[in-house]
């Protein structure tokens, strides 16, 4: 390995780290039915959903490329289904993420509406 490849391989993990220790802010944009992360004020993902009544439906979640393998989306989803609990809905998980970071995470499965509860 060449010693400019090391060097260029090494700033590139200092970036890297230099994202993961900025500042991660997720906020609720009710008028377009997101959450929304940022990482030092640059928009890095989103959880998309809509609201039936007392059902909190998460349909997409997205994180920039640029943010991948961070843990990003999994923080973000967390704080998304802490607002649900505390804002006492139920869940519908459409957004595949949602459902892997649910098997992930069992003590969220109480949230989940099932069938009977969503008159389907």
């Amino acid at each position: 390995m060449s010693q400019q490849y090391r060097c260029a391989r090494a700033a590139a993990h200092g970036v890297l780290r230099a994202m993961m220790a900025g500042v991660i802010e997720i906020f609720d944009v009710p008028d377009e039915r997101r959450f929304v992360l940022t990482v030092d004020d640059q928009r890095a993902g989103v959880l998309e959903y809509k609201i039936s009544g007392d059902v909190f439906i998460a349909i997409h979640t997205e994180i920039d490329p640029a943010y991948a393998g961070q843990g990003l989306g999994s923080k973000l989803v967390q704080r998304v289904l802490d607002d649900v609990r505390q804002s006492g809905r139920s869940l519908r998980p459409l957004c595949p993420f949602v459902q892997r970071f649910l098997k992930q995470n069992p003590s969220y499965q109480d949230l989940v509406v099932t069938s009977r509860e969503s008159g389907h």
